[in-house]
């Protein structure tokens, strides 16, 4: 008899995994599919800094504006830390980015609005002086407290800077023969000699006289002799020398007989302040001015002195 042989040992059955239930509420998900993940909440800095970018457009401005981008920079680094937990990046960018540009277009309208007022604002004219007739005394003008430019007795020389300043003083005997000493003084200080006509109450002369001390005009009036006449006192004697006394101030280069060749008044430039004033007089002094508001008020031929019969 053959020996049997030992029973082979039957092979265990493989577990069977059912699939997770079907759920017919959610779409797109057939039987034997897993239901997906719920999306990830959305951050409540990143909605706070999106309403605070659609305010800052609205009505509140840059003080919204700035709040957005502070939260909305924090809502990034927000959601940049929750690995995954925290969505709405988008949202806080728009936040960010909205509030940038309520901030940018709000310091470009204010720019705009101070740049258009400076260009905007009025002038003060060149004061009109109407002489009176030689025969008539002329009052002394009401002192100001403000002026920078006095009526001189004697004659005053001070220097500001490299610029001298000559007040002619209302007891010199003649007007040509204080111009022609300080013309001798000029050429021997190799100084280029300017007469200005003014007046003790003209406010663009006082502008002039408060800018000489400023960069800008010391570079342009640089070793000039400016010898500063009142046309209250020296009305006649200016008309005779073919310089005009009508508006002021004036700015006169004068010839070898002491007669105006060239000259301009404040009518050049906008408002009287250094910026305006000093390129005007360095072109003017250096003879180099060639566009002109006003070409051509110095008188062609002084008017002659005496009555002529």
């Amino acid at each position: 008899m053959t020996p049997s042989e030992p029973p082979r040992p039957e092979p265990e059955p493989t577990p069977f995994h059912a699939p997770p239930p079907w759920r017919a509420d959610v779409p797109g998900i057939s039987p034997g599919m897993a239901a997906p993940a719920p999306p990830a909440p959305t951050s409540a800095m990143a909605i706070t800094a999106l309403v605070l970018g659609i305010l800052g457009w609205m009505c509140f401005g840059p003080i919204a504006g700035i709040a957005a981008m502070i939260v909305g920079a924090l809502a990034l680094w927000d959601i940049r830390a929750s690995r995954g937990k925290k969505s709405g990046a988008i949202l806080a960018w728009v936040g960010l980015s909205s509030g940038a540009a309520t901030c940018l277009l709000f310091a470009a309208v204010i720019g705009f609005f101070f740049h258009t007022l400076h260009r905007t604002a009025p002038a003060l004219p060149p004061t009109s002086f109407t002489p009176s007739p030689p025969s008539t005394s002329l009052p002394a003008p009401p002192p100001s407290s403000t002026a920078t430019e006095t009526r001189e007795v004697r004659t005053v020389e001070t220097h500001v800077g490299k610029i001298t300043v000559v007040d002619i003083g209302e007891q010199e005997s003649s007007l040509p023969s204080a111009l022609r000493q300080q013309r001798l003084i000029a050429e021997r200080e190799k100084q280029l000699l300017v007469l200005q006509t003014t007046s003790t109450e003209c406010r663009p002369c006082q502008g002039v006289a408060a800018a000489l001390s400023a960069p800008a005009m010391q570079t342009a009036l640089a070793s000039v002799r400016l010898v500063r006449t009142d046309v209250h006192i020296f009305s006649q004697e200016l008309d005779e020398l073919g310089v005009p006394s009508e508006l002021i101030p004036g700015f006169f280069l004068l010839g070898t007989d002491l007669t105006a060749r060239d000259g301009i008044h404040g009518g050049e430039w906008d408002d009287d302040v250094v910026d305006n004033i000093a390129p005007v007089l360095k072109e003017f002094v250096r003879g180099t001015l060639t566009r002109r508001r006003h070409p051509n008020i110095v008188s062609p031929t002084p008017k002659p002195k005496g009555t002529v019969l």
